[in-house]
């Protein structure tokens, strides 16, 4: 998986995923291997399709110039997984809502009036969307005059500290002790 289909960014084949997810395997695979390539599938379904932020293409692992028939048979296969009447067989729990999720999704990306209308929108969110900020890096001279300054910051801190306790000691001693 490329870490743009793990952001959402780019979704994987929905047939593929949710046959997977199902435990529909090729002939070939090893037991072990089954296991965890399922387990792979359903958490790249509860992560990425089902995310708060999903599109509708990405729930349901479809590109966004897919045919109806593809569209189709990706949510079919994405409602034999999730469906709450299914549950009974299913091996985990989904949240019930999940389905009713997939259902607009695919009621509106099979419908030529209403995806358009959803293309158009998505588009026009996405043009007022900030660009992703650059991660900040530091180079090994500015880490280096961090430390310092942090270095500085702490003997500064324990010095006016020892300030303090001389001045509050001077003040609490009794003049007479002394003399």
């Amino acid at each position: 998986m490329s870490p743009a289909q793990a952001a959402g960014a780019a979704s994987l084949e929905g047939g593929n995923v949710f046959r997977l997810a199902q435990g529909k395997f090729p002939p070939d695979l090893a037991g072990h291997e089954r296991e965890r390539l399922r387990g792979c599938a359903v958490s790249y379904i509860r992560e990425v399709c089902f995310r708060p932020d999903a599109t509708h293409y990405q729930m349901l692992c479809v590109p966004e110039d897919a045919k109806r028939d593809a569209i189709k048979e990706s949510y079919h296969l994405l409602m034999a997984l999730i469906h709450p009447d299914r549950a009974e067989t299913a091996r985990e729990e989904w949240p019930a809502d999940w389905a009713q999720r997939a259902n607009r999704a695919y009621a509106v990306l099979s419908d030529d009036a209403a995806r358009k209308s959803y293309d158009r929108t998505c588009d026009a969110l996405q043009a007022f969307r900030a660009p992703p900020r650059p991660p900040l890096r530091r180079t090994r001279k500015a880490r280096g005059l961090v430390s310092r300054v942090a270095r500085a910051g702490v003997v500064l801190g324990l010095l006016a500290a020892l300030l303090v306790m001389l001045t509050y000691l001077d003040s609490t001693q009794d003049p007479f002790l002394f003399t």
